[in-house]
């Protein structure tokens, strides 16, 4: 069963995504923000790391490199959607 690391602060959004990921059948851990996200990287083990870009202390860009630099797969989603402009994702 693969571990999944979630970084989202939405008290809304978390939950469900947490839930549609266990329905799956993955084992998830969440984290409100990087720097949470970031010691949960560093002290257990995870298959993929799932992050909302604007996290409350930082980028969740922040995460997926650490995560990256650490072997574990990583995705970043947003809500901003087409509001972004080019370059603002930078971390």
């Amino acid at each position: 069963m693969d571990r999944i690391l979630l970084g989202e602060d939405d008290v809304e959004v978390r939950p469900l995504l947490e839930h549609i990921l266990m329905d799956n059948g993955f084992r998830v851990t969440t984290a409100e923000n990087v720097a949470s996200a970031t010691t949960l990287l560093g002290s257990q083990p995870f298959d993929l790391a799932i992050c909302d870009v604007n996290l409350p202390d930082g980028s969740g860009l922040t995460v997926a490199d650490k995560a990256i630099a650490a072997g574990v797969k990583a995705l970043v989603v947003t809500g901003h959607q087409l509001s972004l402009k080019p370059g603002s994702l930078a971390p």
